[in-house]
């Protein structure tokens, strides 16, 4: 994300994650972490898939393991917690650090 921000705006890299970290609070590796879970809760919410390796992938992750160490980091919960919930539960999710 970063690069390309680079080479759009014609900016030196440690310039633009400075204005990003200041304008949104986090990094712009940290918030493409987030942005990936959120995609992949949602996808684990919506979708009756028992297989976390597809979840994975579709959600962008390397594999099943990434999704989890990710989701239980962010959450501290697994994946399948939120496989557990029911799709029209309302949940809000709390990012840990």
């Amino acid at each position: 994300m970063a690069v390309f921000a680079v080479t759009v705006c014609s900016v030196f890299t440690r310039h633009f994650e400075r204005k990003f970290k200041l304008h949104t609070g986090f990094t712009p590796q940290k918030y493409n972490s987030i942005v990936r879970f959120k995609n992949a809760i949602k996808i684990l919410r919506n979708e009756s898939s028992d297989n976390l390796l597809s979840v994975a992938v579709k959600a962008g992750y390397y594999d099943a393991s990434h999704l989890s160490r990710e989701v239980k980091k962010l959450s501290g919960s697994t994946p399948n917690f939120f496989l557990s919930l029911p799709p029209d539960n309302e949940t809000t999710i709390i990012y840990t650090k």
